[in-house]
């Protein structure tokens, strides 16, 4: 599969996924005109938005080679680690407490294993990763504490806190934010691996391409 056909498969998959999940949301019995809002305080929501608006932004480049950030490996690292963060707070904090039936199950399975896989075989595949360097690390951090704070802002102005570790009311503020830190240095970790696996993966998934704009800043 060529990369062009590999971003287009994974922009169809995150367009589905993301418009049934939407639809579900929106068809639920207690839905109302916060329901959208609502839906961005899901992490899990958020960075599957971020691999939608990747994908489109690289084909964008591939057919106009009018580059952005969106075309340089840092920024397919950090969605990486977000969207891997998305599955492992997930099988290990939220698989047993949530029950979804039906649709939801089928889009559960999309959001949280199927498109984050897709979205690694990509990286590993298309994306020159020997030029990763730590110094981005914190910058990859201003999304998931941007993130935070927007929750605790809905959530004190009385809309649902999305997951049970950032419910501040049982919870408690300090308790919160002390959860919060573990969870942010916890995405660190991801990052740190994927910049040390771009380094030393085998040179056969470093695949060069005709984009190399992707190398230089724009």
């Amino acid at each position: 599969m060529t990369k062009t056909a590999f971003l287009i498969f994974g922009l169809l998959m995150e367009t589905v996924t993301l418009s049934l999940q939407i639809w579900i949301a929106m068809s639920a019995p207690n839905a109302d005109i916060y329901t959208p809002l609502r839906l961005t305080t899901y992490f899990t929501v958020d960075s599957n938005m971020l691999l939608l608006i990747y994908y489109f932004g690289v084909i964008n480049f591939l057919k106009n080679g009018k580059g952005s950030f969106l075309t340089k490996p840092e920024t397919a690292t950090a969605f990486l680690t977000y969207i891997t963060f998305v599955s492992i707070v997930y099988h290990l904090l939220l698989q047993d407490v949530w029950n979804p039936q039906g649709l939801q199950w089928w889009v559960g399975e999309l959001l949280h294993w199927v498109n984050p896989l897709i979205f690694l075989i990509f990286w590993l595949i298309f994306v020159d990763k020997q030029q990763l360097s730590f110094k981005k690390l914190p910058v990859w951090m201003i999304f998931p504490i941007i993130y935070f704070f927007w929750v605790l802002m809905l959530g004190g102005l009385g809309l649902k806190y999305p997951y049970p570790f950032l419910d501040v009311p049982k919870l408690g503020l300090l308790w919160v934010f002390v959860t919060g830190i573990f969870l942010l240095i916890s995405m660190a970790f991801i990052a740190g691996t994927y910049i040390i696996m771009g380094k030393k993966i085998p040179k056969l998934f470093n695949v060069k391409t005709s984009d190399t704009s992707e190398n230089h800043p724009h």
